[in-house]
C-alpha cells in the first residue's frame, strides 16, 4: 500500500483555492441545469463543452488529495476515508445531487426512445439537461474531498488503534496490528471528531 505521506498543513492554501473554483463551477452548473429546466439555454454547445476541461482538471486534483488523505485505509473504505472530514450535510447534499444526476441520465435515455425523432430543441434542451446534471456528482464529491483535506489537516477525525494505525468507526479490532480497539470513537490524532456538523 502507498504510504505517501504529504505536509497538510502546506496544501491548505491550494485546497480552499480549488473548493473556491468548484464551488463556483457547479453554482454556474446549476444555473445552465434550471434555465434548461425552463426550456432556455444560456450558451452554446461548443462553449458549453470546454467547461469539461476544468472539469477533468478538478476532478482529478480532488482524487490526489483524496489519495493522501486515504492512504491509511484499504480501498473499500475509501469514501469514509477520504470523506472522514467534511461535514455531515455536504456529504448528504452530495448523494442527493449524485442520485439526481442517475434519475436525469434515466429521463434522458427515456426521452430518447420515447421520441428519437422528436424536434431538434427537445435534443437539445435533452442533451443540455442531462450533461449539466450529470456535472453535479463530480463537482460536489471534489468539494467534499477538499473541504475534507482543509478539517483534517487541522484535525483529523480518525479513530485509531492504540498503535496509531486509523481504524473504521465500528470496527473493533484492528486490520493491521490485531489490538483491541478501546471505546474512543472520534479519538483522532489531533483531537476529538469534528465532523458532526
Amino acid at each position: 500500500m502507498l504510504t505517501l505521506k504529504i505536509p497538510f498543513q502546506a496544501l491548505v492554501p491550494a485546497y480552499y483555492v480549488c473548493s473556491v473554483i468548484t464551488v463556483l463551477l457547479l453554482m454556474l452548473m446549476m444555473v445552465i441545469h434550471v434555465f434548461v429546466l425552463f426550456g432556455m439555454i444560456l450558451m452554446s454547445l461548443e462553449v458549453f463543452v470546454l467547461f469539461v476541461i476544468p472539469f477533468i482538471v478538478i476532478w482529478v486534483l480532488a482524487l490526489f488529495v483524496a489519495r493522501l488523505v486515504s492512504y491509511e485505509y484499504r480501498s473499500r473504505d475509501f469514501i469514509y476515508a477520504m470523506s472522514r472530514g467534511c461535514p455531515r450535510w455536504l456529504t448528504r447534499t452530495a448523494w442527493i445531487l449524485t442520485a439526481y444526476a442517475i434519475l436525469n441520465l434515466v429521463l434522458f435515455k427515456y426521452i430518447e426512445w420515447r421520441d428519437p425523432a422528436s424536434q431538434n430543441e427537445l435534443i437539445t434542451l435533452n442533451h443540455y439537461r442531462a450533461v449539466s446534471s450529470v456535472a453535479f456528482p463530480f463537482l460536489i464529491w471534489s468539494l467534499v474531498m477538499f473541504v475534507s483535506a482543509v478539517r483534517i489537516a487541522k484535525n483529523d477525525p480518525a479513530r485509531r488503534c492504540a498503535n496509531g494505525h486509523a481504524v473504521m468507526p465500528r470496527a473493533k479490532f484492528c486490520e493491521q496490528c490485531g489490538v483491541a480497539i478501546e471505546d474512543q470513537l472520534g479519538s483522532g490524532r489531533n483531537g476529538p471528531d469534528s465532523t458532526g456538523d
